[in-house]
């Protein structure tokens, strides 16, 4: 263990420009004013890229070293758990340096003669000394296990751990069980289908409504609203807008969501009675019952502050209504809080964050006498050059004027002309790939190593597109986040697939697999099996298409006509092309089809024997069944675009699938990715982060929208975004209003 050692008299205190050795990096002036700020509440406000990091670490390190508290008590928050390894790392590593300088300092000073001690110690290069046992001096140590150790956890985590230590004071179980993302959608999937309705305005299909009810539950706990307050609210809307004689189109549309949002609550209410059936809690719940004990049991904030005398809230301006009081509820009043963010970076706001957390942060932590906390800026960007940011403060213009504390970015002195930055319009969406393609294919043809190479889109309908156009340069390429691997062509045969073994209803995967290069049907024969299914649906299997039209046609009554249609027809039966598949009929199908029709058949067959076998077993006959693995295996031009990654990264996703109830099968697997795809149809997902292995050489894909990202990619592609230049699929309304947030 290493342990920083009281000096010998007359060595001096550390000063502030002590700290830039320590951290082995060097600080500006404004990045030492924060790290060295005295113990009281403050807020940086970190322009993208200026080291904030960097200023966290070296302000645990400043407050150590100088004795103010000790490296226990103090408690470091960020959003993911990458974040909190790179910040519990960077911390750990300024103290194991510190450490070294003063146990070099303390050996250095040992062999001189009193009177050039503190000249020895000041000349330790490039190292300054840590006296202890003096003002401004500490002891701390780093190294090994038992050692001092700071507290890094992410918001969740943190509100997690209390409800575990305290939760019984208000009547939660310690080991209730943390639902994942994907635990969570099929529980909502289950309370929706045990639900006994009616529901009048809920009209989307259940693997949509299941995306929405876990939002509007997520929304309700991350702003601490009572259901029962949203639902008087939603009916004073109501009542107010039916009052009005003539309303306009918009005021209807709100009353609309309005009520479709009172039918949501139920699904909502059920979903939380499962999760209170099960002990089971998800990361919103953490939040609601975390705020719940910060404001009503004096008591916990009491010992929090006591085992942490200093606070580090990293990514604020993402942070919630409801993590904001629980924080403010356990910190406030003075407490040493040092809050880090950007309001220009602020884009979680579809999730609960509030940027205005970070603008009322004064207000919020006040000091001890109410006098409001201090603001710190950080405005030189370590990463970019600065034309580049010439561009970013030009777009960002409009929020420095709305957020207090933001002020534009500069470059470092030696880059303040470097960067570029360039615009394309172009005629089409073909265009737009082909350009795409051009830029990283010169980026990597000019030297820039691919894993530095970024492609950002707004939607991922855009990922099979920008995947083909790199892919055809023999471009190695991965696309990241599993809602991106649905939409690759190696990927989704396999999907759609799976979609028809478990549900032979899934009429859009049957087509996608009838009509792909492996089968090839036709328009002509798959209209033929189209109005078989629907007989089949209809009524008994000898009964003539078109029956029911003809019987409609010939009642004049539309009444008659309606009842004559649907004679004998059981409402629970559905329309499956599956089921036309087994059973031809009569159809004048080509003879090619026909065969084509029996093998396929005979596939699914054998196949929905397997069904309840391990979920990755099934994944990987299917794989076999296709020849997907063959093909991939034999192309020379996919191998050069290391394809077959793709699938290899679906398959990682199956293998570490685990359901609610602790098993894992084809229809659970995708209830939480069609709930994802729901999520972002709504321009609502968040960012995934890829999980690269080391020496991987690939260019990204990267499914954070324009103007979000913040991976530490040099070098960044965009695909411009043209009204109607978008793929045919992408021709849908947007909603102007939702029940689901």
């Amino acid at each position: 263990m290493t342990t920083v050692q009281a000096p010998p008299a007359g060595s001096r205190a550390l000063r502030p420009d002590d700290l830039c050795g320590l951290l082995d990096v060097p600080l500006t002036a404004e990045q030492l004013a924060a790290a060295t700020a005295p113990l009281e509440p403050g807020v940086i406000v970190a322009g993208a890229g200026s080291g904030k990091t960097t200023v966290m670490a070296g302000r645990v390190v400043w407050l150590v070293a100088t004795g103010q508290v000790e490296i226990e008590q103090v408690l470091g928050l960020t959003f993911t758990n990458k974040a909190a390894g790179e910040l519990a790392s960077r911390v750990r590593a300024a103290l194991a340096r510190a450490a070294a300088v003063q146990s070099s300092a303390v050996q250095s000073s040992a062999v001189q003669s009193s009177a050039v001690q503190g000249a020895a110690l000041a000349e330790v290069p490039p190292q300054r000394g840590l006296p202890a046992g003096e003002p401004g001096g500490g002891q701390f140590e780093a190294g090994e296990p038992g050692g001092g150790e700071p507290t890094i956890l992410t918001y969740h985590a943190y509100a997690g751990r209390l409800i575990a230590e305290h939760g019984l004071r208000i009547g939660i179980e310690p080991q209730a069980r943390l639902l994942a993302d994907a635990t969570r959608f099929q529980l909502a999937h289950r309370a929706i289908r045990r639900a006994p309705g009616p529901f009048r305005w809920l009209t989307k299909p259940v693997w949509m409504l299941v995306a929405d009810v876990v939002a509007l539950d997520a929304e309700l706990a991350e702003h601490l609203v009572d259901p029962a307050a949203l639902c008087e609210h939603d009916r004073s809307l109501v009542v107010a807008i039916e009052a009005l004689p003539k309303p306009v189109a918009a005021l209807r549309d709100a009353a609309e969501a309005a009520q479709t949002r009172l039918e949501l609550v139920e699904l909502v209410e059920a979903f939380r009675a499962e999760k209170r059936r099960l002990d089971a809690l998800d990361f919103g719940d953490q939040v609601l019952l975390g705020a719940r004990l910060a404001e009503t049991r004096a008591e916990v904030g009491a010992s929090e502050r006591d085992r942490y005398r200093v606070v580090l809230l990293d990514e604020y301006q993402d942070t919630s209504v409801g993590q904001r009081r629980m924080l403010v509820g356990l910190y406030g009043g003075g407490h040493p809080v040092t809050a880090v963010g950007d309001p220009c970076q602020g884009i979680y706001g579809w999730r609960g964050a509030s940027v205005t957390n970070l603008d009322r942060f004064p207000e919020h932590f006040a000091g001890p006498e109410s006098d409001p906390a201090p603001s710190y800026s950080l405005s030189e960007n370590q990463r970019s050059g600065g034309l580049l940011l010439r561009l970013a403060n030009a777009v960002s213009a409009v929020l420095r004027d709305v957020h207090h504390g933001v002020v534009e970015l500069r470059p470092r002195p030696e880059v303040a002309t470097a960067g570029s930055t360039t615009v394309a319009l172009l005629p089409t969406y073909a265009a737009e790939m082909k350009w795409l393609a051009e830029q990283v294919q010169a980026a990597l043809d000019a030297g820039t190593p691919a894993p530095e190479i970024a492609v950002l889109v707004r939607v991922r309908s855009d990922f099979a597109a920008v995947h083909a156009a790199l892919v055809a340069r023999d471009i190695p390429v991965e696309v990241v986040g599993l809602g991106g691997l649905l939409a690759l062509p190696e990927v989704a045969d396999v999907v759609a697939m799976l979609q028809v073994l478990d549900d032979p209803t899934s009429n859009a995967a049957m087509v996608r697999l009838l009509t792909g290069p492996r089968w090839r049907i036709g328009p002509r024969d798959l209209a033929h099996l189209g109005r078989r299914a629907g007989q089949l649906a209809r009524g008994p299997v000898d009964q003539p298409v078109g029956a029911h039209d003809a019987a409609g046609r010939a009642g004049a009554d539309p009444d008659a006509a309606l009842a004559a249609a649907v004679a004998g027809t059981d409402p629970s039966e559905v329309v499956a092309l599956a089921d036309a598949l087994e059973q031809l009929g009569s159809a004048p199908y080509s003879a090619q089809a026909r065969a084509r029709f029996a093998t396929f058949a005979a596939e699914l067959r054998a196949l929905r024997q397997r069904i309840g076998e391990p979920l990755l077993d099934v994944v990987h006959r299917v794989v076999t069944t296709i020849g997907l693995d063959v093909e991939l295996a034999a192309d020379p031009h996919v191998r050069a675009g290391r394809r077959g990654d793709a699938l290899g990264s679906f398959l990682d996703q199956a293998a570490t699938f685990v359901d609610l109830d602790g098993e894992a099968s084809v229809g659970t697997f995708f209830l939480p990715a069609g709930g994802r795809a729901a999520r972002t149809r709504a321009g609502q997902q968040r960012p995934e982060r890829s999980r690269r292995r080391p020496g991987d050489d690939r260019a990204q894909g990267e499914g954070a929208g324009v103007g979000r990202g913040r991976g530490p990619w040099p070098g960044r592609d965009r695909v411009p975004q043209q009204p109607g230049a978008r793929p045919l699929d992408d021709l849908r309304p947007r909603p102007a209003a939702s029940a689901a947030g």
